[in-house]
């Protein structure tokens, strides 16, 4: 089964395994001095206000705020504030000396921004075309009854937690050790008897955080069945201790209903545009491997 995303699953009753591939990136900006305005100063429309200046360039909070949404920053914290206001002016200062050092004219800085430009364009009309019409009340109550490992029949599972390096153990024999037992009693001693290092921890999840599949699968399972999440490196075995029926009424239910209806309908407008804008015009694939990948990522990204 696949969920897309790098993401691969296979489910049993008694033992679910999920692949999980990520890369984290991160930049750092070092700051020079600015002259910042004290008091923000209205600009020449009103609607907005400068708060720093670096020369004739001014800054306003509105650039700020946009700042502090592409960091992902805590919009109500002066901090980041301070620190959004940081990374324009060293973008600025950088760009400035780059231009006077005509690094703007060099062809790796004429693709990478004309890339960038097109980006920023192509995301800011998915934003817009994505955006969904609101749900009603009959959708509503029509997904809820669809989905009642979300709503009606929503539980809250206590898990005891393994997390060890894949390379220490062979998963598929050792599985046997825990796959039928109440608990990790006699894995981890098998653990210890073998010195294999591991962590043991206990978790509280609520079915709805995990993605549809294995919430849907997990409705049917109880104490003593498994999930196995599966990495390169790691392996985290999460043993059901407890379960907790955790129903939702539709007053409690409908504004979690109606954020995924509206996630579901903007994937959905996205989706069909691109096949609309794919479709008007002669795509031509000179390796068919390449053909054959793009297939696969639409057939996905449809369902």
């Amino acid at each position: 089964m696949a969920l897309g995303g790098g993401i691969t699953i296979r489910l049993t009753k008694s033992c679910a395994k999920l692949f999980l591939f990520a890369a984290l990136t991160g930049f750092a900006f070092f700051t020079l001095h600015v002259q910042t305005a004290l008091a923000g100063k209205p600009v020449a429309s009103g609607q907005t206000q400068v708060i720093a200046k670096i020369g004739k360039r001014e800054i306003t909070i509105s650039e700020v705020r946009q700042e502090i949404i592409r960091l992902g920053l805590d919009p109500t914290s002066k901090e980041a504030e301070r620190q959004a206001l940081n990374v324009i002016i060293d973008r600025a200062l950088f760009v400035a000396d780059a231009k006077r050092n005509k690094v703007d004219k060099r062809p790796e800085a004429m693709w990478r921004m004309e890339t960038a430009r097109d980006q920023a364009l192509a995301e800011v009309y998915a934003s817009i075309i994505s955006q969904p019409p609101e749900p009603n009340h009959a959708e509503i109550e029509a997904f809820m009854a669809e989905n009642p490992s979300l709503f009606s029949k929503a539980r809250r599972y206590s898990f005891q937690v393994i997390e060890l390096e894949m390379a220490k153990i062979d998963l598929d024999e050792a599985t046997a050790l825990f796959d039928e037992t109440k608990d990790f009693s006699a894995f981890i001693k098998w653990l210890n008897e073998n010195n294999i290092g591991y962590t043991l921890s206990p978790a509280l999840r609520d079915g709805a955080s995990f993605p549809d599949p294995i919430r849907v699968q997990l409705a049917q399972y109880g104490p003593g069945d498994n999930v196995v999440l599966a990495g390169d490196k790691l392996v985290t075995i999460m043993k059901i201790i407890a379960v907790e029926e955790t129903p939702l009424s539709y007053k409690e239910g409908a504004p979690l209903a109606r954020v995924i209806l509206r996630r579901k309908k903007s994937q959905q407008r996205l989706q069909d545009k691109t096949n609309k804008l794919r479709a008007q015009v002669n795509i031509i694939y000179y390796r068919e491997d390449l053909k054959a990948g793009i297939a696969q990522q639409q057939s996905g990204g449809a369902q």
